[in-house]
């Protein structure tokens, strides 16, 4: 193409692009049919001879990719937008969304113990558990560490030894949309039938009591009801879940007075006789103790209940199904034409786009998360009620147990004794009016207006061990361990205060 003829065509292309008429697929020069040779060596022959060059389609996925962020699809009328494996469409049908498998979906790294899942966009990976230092192990399925500590409740030993060795099943069915449970993962686990059908989930606290919801019982329906305790399956059992299941009557139930409907929707359950816990497949779990999950905190649902919202069955083995903690507000937003949420007596969990829930039969089943400072799991949470099963835009409903424990305590008496051996939040509403109270704490124990007014805040934190940086001084750190009886000698109560801070309970 000579320079004079480049020049004229650029100038008419120019021409062209003013007068052109947009969306008809035709060439805007007259030129076109001489330069067809062209079509593979200049832009602008392509671009405005489209004819000529043969890029002339009524199928859009071929000129624009329909508007597509991955794959169009031309049925002949519509181009229908999909995405690659990894992605979602989003709510305009043309953009792709990455999928969070690890949240979304039940993960192949859940078969290669022990390993967590990382996502990765469009994809994800398996990480092995990292936790090797002395006295720590991974929060259930994770990668962060948490530290071992020994206690009466909320322990899984199958956790702490790679879930007992037991190899996970994938399963599709859903708790909805769940996995299979190991073998002793959640020792807790109490199911109960009703005239000899699944009806309900509760969740050992001692070895007497159980919590459930308060609307899985009337009157004496109790009466009809065995409770079984030991087992992930609910049928088709075999030898070994026959010979380790322990069965119990229910000899009392409790109903909080203020029940209605889903408002207090707690119980309290009385064994007719107490289960041995000398076994690693029947264990209680911590109560709350003032600790409550904070927002987005993971934690787990676990029952038998039904694996599809449409369907009747209940699930034969027990299923686990991980659920974040939700804001009272945003759940009772998605609720307000529905139920009322009350943000002290109810908490929520679970996926703004569903996917995962408890379902019917999960009632009074646990929502289990493991504490901040610790390895133990606590009963945060007892399933209450939901819209449908898994309903993007809603929650799961759940008791908040950390409100009941007074009434929890109250009811069960005597046996309430140990339940707690440290409380969580005990602090909470507690200030300081005076000044330098972290440097007057030895006061604590024998000013009583100094304890309960001037510095109320720090005399409790010093009573519960929620001081920070309290040590004794290293270089005497023997000392102060032999002279422990001598705190308040008044001879030697200025070096213990100087350095045996930790030993004497100064801080």
């Amino acid at each position: 193409m000579n320079r004079y003829f480049r020049l004229n065509f650029i100038v008419v292309a120019v021409l062209a692009l003013l007068i052109s008429i947009s969306g008809a697929c035709q060439d805007r020069l007259v030129q076109c049919p001489t330069q067809k040779s062209n079509c593979n060596t200049l832009l602008i022959v392509r671009e405005y001879c489209p004819l000529t060059c043969g890029l002339c389609s009524s199928n859009p996925c071929v000129a624009t990719n329909g508007g597509c962020d991955q794959i169009c699809t031309w049925t002949g009328d519509v181009a229908i937008c999909s995405c690659e494996a990894g992605f979602r469409l989003g709510t305009d049908n043309r953009t792709c969304e990455d999928i969070n498998e690890c949240e979304e979906s039940t993960n192949s790294c859940f078969l290669g113990l022990p390993a967590y899942c990382v996502n990765t966009v469009g994809s994800s990976t398996c990480q092995a558990y990292s936790c090797d230092e002395p006295g720590t192990m991974n929060y259930y399925r994770s990668g962060q560490c948490c530290q071992l500590t020994n206690s009466t409740c909320g322990i899984t030993p199958t956790i702490q030894q790679s879930l007992d060795e037991v190899s996970l099943i994938l399963t599709s069915e859903r708790v909805y949309g769940g996995m299979r449970a190991a073998a002793s993962a959640w020792p807790w686990m109490a199911e109960i039938l009703f005239r000899g059908a699944a009806h309900c989930g509760a969740t050992l606290i001692s070895n007497r009591w159980m919590l459930s919801a308060a609307h899985c019982f009337s009157e004496n329906s109790y009466r009809y009801m065995v409770v079984y305790l030991g087992t992930i399956r609910s049928s088709r059992l075999t030898s070994v879940d026959t010979s380790r299941r322990i069965q119990r009557r229910i000899s009392e139930v409790i109903i909080h007075e203020q029940f209605d409907v889903y408002e207090s929707d707690i119980a309290l359950i009385r064994l007719d006789e107490p289960v041995p816990l000398d076994t690693e497949i029947i264990q209680p779990i911590c109560l709350p103790c003032g600790e409550t999950p904070e927002e987005k905190t993971k934690c787990w649902a676990t029952g038998f209940g039904r694996t599809e919202s449409t369907g009747f069955n209940p699930s034969d083995v027990l299923l686990e199904v991980d659920l974040p903690i939700v804001s009272t507000d945003m759940c009772a937003q998605s609720y307000k034409d529905y139920q009322h949420i009350d943000s002290e007596t109810m908490m929520c969990a679970g996926y703004p786009e569903g996917q995962k829930d408890a379902c019917t039969g999960d009632s009074g089943g646990p929502l289990a998360c493991q504490r901040k400072d610790s390895c133990e799991w606590y009963l945060a949470g007892i399933t209450s009620f939901g819209k449908g099963c898994a309903q993007a835009g809603f929650y799961g409903v759940y008791v908040n147990v950390v409100n009941f424990e007074p009434w929890i305590r109250e009811n069960m008496g005597d046996d309430a004794g140990g339940l707690c051996r440290k409380i969580y939040n005990a602090c909470r509403g507690l200030s300081n009016t005076g000044r330098n109270c972290y440097k007057k704490l030895h006061m604590c124990a024998t000013y009583s207006h100094f304890a309960e007014i001037n510095c109320s805040l720090a005399c409790c934190q010093l009573k519960n061990g929620e001081i920070p940086d309290c040590e004794d001084k290293p270089e005497v750190a023997n000392v102060c361990k032999t002279y422990v009886k001598e705190c308040n000698n008044p001879v030697l109560r200025s070096f213990m205060w100087r350095n045996c801070q930790k030993t004497c309970r100064y801080c």
